[in-house]
């Protein structure tokens, strides 16, 4: 994660420019927010340093919000205009798209307008001539996109098995941006997700993470970019497809001792059977 901690007047701050992506939802230019921990107290700035990266994650999760609130609006724009072309009698087409149509639709389209109030007119052109284009797929978006996609799979999910489903998910989206940076799913390559591998052999080398734990982010990245690609015809191929690391240590439950499992199991299988049952 990039360094954000700053001394100012002897307290550590959260010093972080906004990014580009969401600088027109969140006009502030620079963010800055007090620790609360003076330099003197923590002079290398350890405790600091937990407290910072802890306001990054608010603050990363408060922009993601608003990407995704953005989005929603327009989203929501786009499928009332698709809505009004279907009840004209018209497929939805984006206007970039509407030279390929035939001369005879194109001009029952016109006319559909043209009969139109004018009250209402401003609202069939969008509909009936493609004025509304489809929200742009982010990065910071995919997720909730994936959630939408899910929701008929998770139904029957409970609250605790919901939080368990969303939050790895989100780490790993976090995780990748903050590799590649906020971009649109369009313009995600291999190569984006070779540096993320890249960056995280790194991280196993110089943290010790351990590679389950790298492994696990790119075991959900996969599926969701798969899912959402298949939705949207993307045409994005297999960008995180095998890319899990080599090494993975695989957990092994321990055997029972031949000796106890001879003692057991002779004398007293029933509780044989209630210890073996507590260990698994």
């Amino acid at each position: 994660m990039a360094d954000y901690l700053t001394n100012r007047d002897g307290i550590w701050y959260l010093v972080r420019r906004v990014p580009d992506t969401v600088a027109a939802l969140d006009r502030r230019v620079i963010v800055r927010q007090t620790t609360k921990v003076r330099v003197a107290d923590d002079p290398r700035g350890a405790k600091a340093r937990r407290v910072v990266d802890a306001l990054n994650a608010e603050l990363e999760t408060y922009w993601r919000g608003l990407l995704a609130g953005q989005s929603q609006d327009a989203q929501e724009r786009y499928d009332a205009a698709r809505r009004r072309a279907r009840g004209f009698g018209f497929d939805y087409r984006l206007a970039s798209t509407l030279a390929e149509l035939p001369d005879d639709e194109l001009l029952a389209r016109i006319r559909t307008i043209i009969a139109q109030p004018r009250s209402a007119e401003a609202a069939a052109v969008t509909a009936v001539l493609g004025g509304e284009a489809p929200a742009p797929l982010r990065l910071s978006t995919l997720f909730a996109e994936f959630e939408r996609l899910s929701a008929a799979a998770n139904r029957d999910l409970s609250p605790d098995q919901q939080r368990k489903w969303r939050n790895p998910k989100l780490r790993a989206i976090a995780n990748l941006v903050d590799v590649t940076g906020d971009r649109p799913l369009e313009e995600v390559t291999r190569a984006h997700a070779l540096d993320c591998r890249d960056w995280w052999q790194k991280r196993v080398l110089a943290e010790g993470i351990e590679i389950a734990t790298t492994n696990k982010d790119f075991g959900h990245l996969n599926p969701m970019f798969k899912a959402v690609e298949r939705a949207h015809r993307l045409g994005l191929g297999p960008v995180f497809g095998e890319m899990r690391i080599g090494g993975e240590v695989q957990g092994q439950r321990t055997a029972f001792p031949a000796a106890w499992v001879q003692d057991k199991a002779v004398t007293d299988p029933s509780r044989a059977y209630e210890l073996a049952s507590r260990a698994c």
